[in-house]
């Protein structure tokens, strides 16, 4: 559940933000990077959502620490929130968007290897190549 509602924050963006849109200027950008709190507030607000609010918020933290919008690390960040992350990353890579082509699912993966450690939690990454993508590949 937590996978089809992550964005829902973006549905409460500024219009006038074009979410496809290759290059957002710095306030368009900040202003993108609050949709994980807005998602978990929404979802906070539907009792049968409450559960994975949380998930939601943290969904674009890293561990290294780099990622917002609490910039947590390592362990604070929920396994939920971990696997998403990576789900979420390698579903922006596959599919293209007005600023992005999309790439070979074999190339996704390599990224994904690639930060694994800094961004991405290994042990998870390595799961969702050995057993996750054979499914959809």
């Amino acid at each position: 559940m937590a996978g089809l509602l992550h964005d829902i924050g973006k549905s409460a963006m500024i219009k006038d933000i074009n979410l496809n849109k290759e290059n957002l200027s710095d306030a368009e950008d900040l202003e993108l990077k609050r949709h994980p709190e807005i998602g978990s507030h929404i979802l906070k607000s539907a009792n049968q959502f409450s559960k994975i609010a949380g998930y939601v918020l943290a969904h674009h933290e890293f561990l290294d620490g780099s990622g917002y919008p609490k910039g947590l690390t390592g362990d604070a960040i929920p396994i939920p929130s971990r696997i998403l992350s990576i789900a979420d990353a390698y579903d922006n890579m596959v599919n293209a968007t007005k600023g992005q082509k999309a790439i070979s699912w074999e190339e996704a993966a390599s990224k994904l290897i690639a930060d694994a450690g800094t961004k991405y939690d290994y042990n998870l990454v390595k799961l969702f190549i050995e057993n996750v993508l054979p499914m959809y590949t």
